[in-house]
């Protein structure tokens, strides 16, 4: 009995991983981009790996809420966490967070990428190119405004690069939602907004609102004749978001590389491409190491553009 007892600890340990439900923290509301991404690799990943992974919205503060958990759960691989841009813009934004993005995280795998944002104006607005908009905002400074779903997102931080890269200064006008935003741009009460491209296209196709330029460097095959921002002479403009699986730092290093490798699986599963491609995603992995240098890049990229732009921590 004593040598069974002795040797418990030694049998848990020999389980292979995972050998339980993995949790997904989604730290945003359901039905947003990133819950319907996390959802639908985290269903492939748990295909792969034969345990069912549990999707947990943890919305809230810009997804500080949800990445909070994750850094203080146990580093055993069964609590992940889905994050996108703002993982990395709010090292910049916030003057003190609950946790370091660089070391309270293991990067496991980016998911995806996005083709960008569409900047859209008010039809009432007086241009219609780039460079109009341009002449028209150094013609009027601090006098167009910009709205946004809140402050530290790209939607956020992508007019203020513009603005940056262009030599105008904008107004920016948080609210709590896109959609709040984008019906004060309808009603003509802000000048130009950078939405994806689910929510900005639609309403380009009806007219009701202008597109002057795409933030990727390709132009993109639902607004063909709209110009990229690098085409419009911002040379070097690229906007592209993405989204990527996180775990608590400290997780074991073959956890990480059992994740990667089903993720890699998962996201090459049948029919997963076309599921991504009706939320404007496409498929991305890459290795652990690959993600944890583009995490570090992608860092001190908002860190020069918040610096620029002369935002002030939160």
């Amino acid at each position: 009995m004593l040598c069974a007892i002795l040797c418990e600890p030694f049998g848990a340990l020999a389980q292979p991983y995972p050998s339980r439900p993995i949790r997904l923290v989604v730290p945003a509301a359901p039905g947003g981009g990133i819950d319907v991404q996390g959802r639908l690799v985290g269903q492939k990943l748990g295909e792969q790996i034969g345990q069912t992974v549990v999707i947990d919205n943890r919305g809230g503060a810009n997804g500080i809420i949800g990445s909070e958990i994750v850094a203080r759960s146990a580093p055993d691989g069964y609590t992940l966490l889905i994050a996108s841009p703002s993982h990395t813009i709010n090292a910049s934004i916030y003057r003190k967070l609950p946790y370091d993005t660089l070391r309270d995280f293991s990067p496991v795998s980016r998911i995806s990428t996005t083709s960008g944002l569409v900047m859209v104006i008010h039809p009432s607005t007086a241009a219609r190119t780039v460079a109009q908009f341009i002449a028209h905002a150094r013609a009027n400074p601090e006098k167009l405004a910009f709205g946004s779903p809140g402050i530290g997102n790209v939607t956020h931080l992508g007019p203020e690069w513009f603005a940056v890269m262009a030599g105008v200064r904008l107004v920016h006008v948080p609210y709590k939602g896109v959609g709040p935003a984008m019906n004060d741009l309808l009603g003509g009460q802000l000048a130009v907004m950078f939405p994806p491209g689910s929510v900005g296209v639609p309403m380009v196709k009806s007219g009701r609102l202008i597109a002057l330029a795409v933030t990727a460097l390709e132009r993109w095959p639902l607004l063909p004749d709209v110009p990229t921002l690098d085409e419009s002479g911002l040379k070097g403009f690229e906007l592209v978001t993405w989204q990527g699986i996180f775990a608590p730092a400290k997780t074991p290093v073959q956890h990480i590389n059992t994740l990667n490798t089903h993720i890699q699986a998962a996201l090459q599963a049948p029919g997963m491409r076309e599921r991504m491609a009706n939320i404007d995603a496409a498929p991305a992995g890459n290795s652990a190491e690959t993600f944890t240098q583009f995490v570090r890049d992608d860092i001190a990229r908002w860190a020069k553009v918040v610096k620029a732009a002369n935002i002030a921590p939160q």
